[in-house]
């Protein structure tokens, strides 16, 4: 007898996300250091203003898109400014 696994696996999928908006989002200059998933970056000659604006348009392009397909998004959003590991979202639930 064979199984319908996409009946009986749709009731464990996911109808809603967890993001974090990235409000101060920048290079870490302290993690980046010894970090090899961050780009070398001058942090003094770069544009942090557009690489926050830029990850912002981008966060906001994802929301609206899952939205648009039926996914609820639970948007996380820090107030701080100096913050720019606050995107992670296990800095929130841990």
């Amino acid at each position: 007898m064979q199984t319908n696994y996409a009946v009986s696996t749709k009731s464990i999928i996911p109808n809603t996300v967890l993001m974090v908006r990235p409000n101060a989002f920048r290079p870490n200059e302290q993690t980046a250091k010894d970090n090899s998933f961050q780009a070398p970056l001058d942090i003094v000659n770069a544009n942090t203003s557009k690489i926050s604006e830029d990850a912002k348009r981008e966060f906001d392009d994802m929301v609206s898109t899952l939205r648009r397909n039926d996914i609820n998004v639970e948007v996380f959003e820090s107030e701080e400014k100096n913050t720019p590991d606050s995107v992670f979202p296990n800095n929130w639930l841990s």
